[in-house]
């Protein structure tokens, strides 16, 4: 049973050169305990789509149209007062950048006391008592060192696993973590991801985790999402779109990752360019870089249909 839908999510943001359109049309639903990937190269909408259902949109952005229902609640109609009970305490957010989230001028504990103070309204005492908890529940065991350091005493690993500690440290029902592995090296993406499956297991989380890399989809999630300019081109089981990709886009991405068991197989690059999001799509966005694209692809947009049970793809070459 979905308990957060987003239906027909258009976003753009205004720029001093007009609108960018950064997502079209958007729409998929989530299940309870569900672990989804949103994948794509930079610009395909997939982060707007994480703080939009985080409620973290930037000033510069606007809703063109479409909902997103948490437990039949529209997110993006909520007044700032209801967005308190919301944002942050049944839905948060871990950042890609752990440095750039956290103040330097405070040290961990008074962070994250903060943030239990303002949104589950605890005495100091106890969102200390919390937070040593939770930062032992991310493999902190030292919590008692990392309350009192200042974010420059870390490292990038403990950074990022203080800022997911305070994302959970209010046990919302649905997490968004957003490249929260790239700017760790490959050791600490893999601790990193390691934890995200502990967490989601424990904590009984629904998962939406965002990145670029469908390696690191295929060992997160039980389900891919797969995004270009602003579109879903791909939508199904992971093991299932990694094994059998549908959309010539996906199938291109995983041609772009490194098989070590393949030998003498050269890297191929998807050639060309992301279509000029400042103008609205009217035909395939993918149409300009696709080896199988037809005459009607120039000419209008793919719907999405149903190739498998729960594998839906957009393009031309399923329908008719």
């Amino acid at each position: 049973m979905e308990f957060l839908r987003l239906e027909d999510l258009s976003i753009a943001y205004e720029t001093p050169f007009g609108l960018i359109h950064a997502t079209t049309g958007v729409n998929f639903d989530v299940r309870r305990g569900e672990s989804v990937c949103l994948v794509g190269e930079s610009g395909s909408g997939k982060s707007t789509v994480g703080l939009a259902i985080a409620m973290a949109l930037p000033p510069n952005a606007r809703v063109m149209s479409g909902r997103i229902l948490y437990g039949g609640v529209d997110l993006l109609r909520l007044s700032e007062e209801e967005r308190k009970k919301y944002s942050g305490r049944e839905v948060s957010i871990v950042f890609q950048d752990p440095a750039a989230t956290l103040n330097p001028l405070f040290t961990i504990g008074e962070q994250i006391s903060d943030v239990l103070m303002s949104n589950l309204g605890l005495r100091k005492d106890e969102a200390l008592n919390r937070a040593r908890k939770f930062l032992e529940i991310v493999g902190l065991p030292d919590s008692e060192r990392v309350l009192k350091s200042f974010p420059h005493e870390l490292s990038g690993g403990m950074l990022q696993r203080v800022n997911i500690a305070i994302a959970i440290s209010t046990e919302p029902k649905v997490l968004v973590a957003d490249e929260p592995t790239t700017m760790l090296d490959v050791i600490l993406q893999a601790q990193i991801l390691e934890l995200f499956e502990k967490l989601k297991r424990e904590l009984k989380l629904t998962l939406i985790f965002i990145t670029h890399n469908l390696g690191v989809a295929s060992e997160v999630c039980d389900r891919i999402i797969v995004m270009y300019a602003g579109t879903i081109v791909e939508d199904g089981p992971a093991d299932e779109v990694i094994s059998r990709p549908m959309h010539p886009y996906t199938i291109g991405l995983l041609d772009c990752v490194p098989r070590a068991h393949i030998r003498d197989r050269k890297l191929r690059s998807i050639p060309g360019s992301l279509p000029d999001l400042s103008k609205p799509l009217t035909h395939c966005p993918f149409a300009d870089r696709c080896e199988e694209v037809r005459e009607i692809c120039t000419r209008a947009i793919p719907t999405s249909i149903d190739v498998n049970p729960g594998h839906r793809v957009s393009c031309f070459k399923y329908i008719g």
